[in-house]
Order: C-alpha cells, then sequence, then structure tokens
C-alpha cells in the first residue's frame, strides 16, 4: 500500500521540478513501545509499533535528489525521533529553504466557534483543498491526465498564463 500513492508523488514532483532521477527507493524504521499505550481507538500494546517513518527518495548516480519522508506516531517524546505535527518542506539548493507547516488552531479554539461543521483536523483539511479545488476542473477537462502548470500550483486554469511577477522571476 505504501508504494502505491508515495512514489507517484515523488515522480510528479520531480517531474515538475525538472529533477531527473534514476530510480526511487523506500528506507523505512520502526520503534517498539516500550509499555502500553492508550490510545483513542485502543491500546498499543507494550511491543507492539508506536512510530514508524518512511522516506521515499529519487536518486541520481546513487544520490538522494529528492525526498519524502512520511512519519506516523502514537507516542511524541521518543529518543532519537524528531516527532512533530505537520509538514517539513526542506530544499537545498541556491537558495536553500525550509518551510514548516504546523496545525496551527485547535479545534477547542474559539476562533473556529462559527465554524461548527468543522469535525476534523486542520492538517486534514488542508490535504484535502487541493482535491476539492480540482473538482470543476475535472468535471470540465477533456478526457486525459490534467498536471499542474507549474510546481506547487493548484489544478486550476488560472495558473495556466503565468502574472508578470511570475514571468520576470523566469517561472513563464
Amino acid at each position: 500500500m505504501l508504494d502505491r500513492c508515495y512514489p507517484e508523488t515523488l515522480a510528479l514532483c520531480a517531474r515538475m521540478l525538472e529533477i531527473d532521477y534514476d530510480t526511487i527507493e523506500r528506507e523505512s524504521t520502526f520503534r517498539r513501545a516500550e509499555r502500553d499505550l492508550s490510545i483513542a481507538s485502543g491500546t498499543v500494546p507494550k511491543g507492539g509499533v508506536s512510530v514508524q517513518a518512511h522516506r521515499w527518495s529519487a536518486l541520481r548516480d546513487g544520490h538522494r535528489v529528492l525526498s519524502i519522508i512520511n512519519s506516523w506516531f502514537v507516542e511524541r517524546d521518543v529518543p532519537g525521533w524528531d516527532i512533530q505535527d505537520g509538514w517539513r518542506i526542506e530544499i537545498e539548493g541556491r537558495p536553500s529553504l525550509r518551510i514548516t507547516i504546523e496545525n496551527p488552531v485547535s479545534l477547542a479554539s474559539p476562533q473556529l466557534k462559527n465554524f461548527p461543521e468543522i469535525d476534523a483536523n486542520p492538517l486534514d483539511v488542508i490535504t484535502a483543498m487541493a482535491t476539492v479545488r480540482a473538482i470543476p476542473e475535472v468535471v470540465n477537462a477533456a478526457p486525459g491526465i490534467v498536471y499542474p502548470s507549474r510546481p506547487f500550483a493548484s489544478y486550476t486554469t488560472r495558473y495556466a498564463t503565468p502574472s508578470l511577477a511570475g514571468k520576470a522571476a523566469g517561472l513563464g
């Protein structure tokens, strides 16, 4: 199951970023619970998996050129593991950058009191947004596969024509 969606995502990112690679490989690491862990859906028994991380890497000449790391956990304070909610994007290059997207608002927060219908983790909502926004484009599109017009753009035609700023930055 794990090797069905993440390699495809990595391949699409590589295509959109014009990164050539030879192969995609997965590395997985696991940690066993040192005690019984009570979670909302039941109990993870001592010896069960409490943390797991999977890295899919696009390799060129044996070196990583692009990676996706996905971690799942049922306990946070684990020595040797950098466990965080959210997404972290790191790009080495010119310029290099590090972006962190965290869960900024608790569902119990008064900031969401005007949206009682939201009963989901905000990170799940962020993940679903691209799919929901794509629905009109898919419904109106000709048969075939639709790709974004450039990296990280939503699947909408409004991004098909680069802005003046985008042209000045060499994006179109």
